[in-house]
C-alpha cells in the first residue's frame, strides 16, 4: 500500500507516483440501482438451489480465451437476452417439435438495489469496442453500418443507440481499450473473430477504473457481479409455451408462472 507521503509528493509534482494503483469504488448512480437484471437458466435441478441460496459463480474448469472470469455471476437487463437462457436456445415463437430433456425454463428478477460490485461483461467491452472501430472507419472485412445489431440480436438496440449518441463515451472506450490492445489482437477483433471479444474486454475491463465501468453499464449492457447474488423474483416458463413468446420478450412474464 502506498504510503501517506508518497500520494502527497506525487499531487503536489515532487516526482512522479510509483506506487501501486489508486483504486476507489465509484458509486453506482440510480439508473443503475434502479435496474432489474435477470438470470436466465434451463436446468430445474440449478433452479431449485437458486431459490434456496442464490445464484452463485459458475466453476471454472477450463483456461481459453472464452473462459468467464471467475468469482462472476452473469447478468443482463434484457429480457429478450435472459429468457434464451432460460430456454436454453433461441425459441422464442417456435412450436417445440420434441419433448425436451428439461420440460421447464427458469427466470431470476435480480435488483440493482442488491448489486455491489458490477462490472461490464467483458463480451459486451469487446463488442463495443469493435462497433467503435467500424465507426471511425476502421473495422475489416464485410462493410457494415456501425451501431447498428443484427437482427437476431434485439436486446443490443439501446446500448448501441446510446453509444452512438455519445461520442465522447465512445472515444473513451476506444482510447483506453485501444492501450490494452496489441496489434494482433486489433486486427483479429476488427475481422470480427469472436473469441477476441472475449479477450480483449476480458484484459480492458481488468485494468478499467471505475467510473469507466459505470458508464458502461449505463448504456444497459450485460453484467458480471463478483460474488453470490440473492433474487428478488423466480419465474418458471413451460417450454411447451415458447411459440407465445415474442423475440423482445415483451409477452414473457404473462406466459411464465411466477414462483417466488
Amino acid at each position: 500500500m502506498a504510503s501517506s507521503r508518497q500520494l502527497i509528493e506525487a499531487i503536489i509534482g515532487r516526482r512522479v507516483y510509483d506506487g501501486p494503483p489508486i483504486v476507489h469504488e465509484a458509486i453506482p448512480s440510480s439508473t443503475l440501482r434502479a435496474t432489474d437484471y435477470y438470470h436466465g437458466c434451463p436446468n430445474s435441478g440449478v433452479a431449485e438451489d437458486i431459490i434456496e441460496h442464490g445464484i452463485e459463480p459458475g466453476q471454472i474448469t477450463t483456461k481459453s480465451q472464452m473462459t468467464p472470469v471467475a468469482n462472476k455471476v452473469y447478468l443482463t437487463p434484457s429480457i429478450a437476452y435472459a429468457q434464451i437462457y432460460a430456454m436454453g436456445a433461441n425459441m422464442a415463437g417456435h412450436k417445440l417439435w420434441k419433448k425436451p430433456e428439461e420440460k421447464f425454463g427458469w427466470l431470476f428478477v435480480v435488483s440493482g438495489q442488491s448489486l455491489t460490485n458490477l462490472q461490464p461483461d467483458e463480451d459486451e467491452v469487446g463488442e463495443l469496442f469493435h462497433d467503435i472501430l467500424w465507426a471511425k472507419g476502421l473495422g475489416r472485412g464485410k462493410p457494415r453500418p456501425p451501431y447498428e445489431p443484427s437482427e437476431h440480436a434485439p436486446w443490443k438496440h439501446q446500448a448501441l443507440a446510446r453509444l452512438k449518441h455519445n461520442p465522447a463515451l465512445a472515444d473513451q472506450i476506444y482510447s483506453f481499450v485501444r492501450r490494452h490492445t496489441s496489434h494482433d489482437q486489433l486486427k483479429r477483433l476488427a475481422d470480427g473473430e469472436y473469441a477476441f471479444y472475449a479477450s480483449v474486454g476480458k484484459k480492458a475491463v481488468a485494468a478499467m477504473p471505475e467510473e469507466l465501468k459505470l458508464q458502461i453499464l449505463e448504456l444497459g449492457v450485460h453484467a458480471a457481479h463478483e460474488g453470490r447474488v440473492h433474487p428478488i423474483e423466480a419465474w418458471k416458463l413451460d417450454l411447451f409455451d415458447t411459440d407465445r413468446l415474442t423475440k423482445d420478450g415483451s409477452t414473457f412474464f404473462k406466459v411464465a408462472r411466477q414462483i417466488v
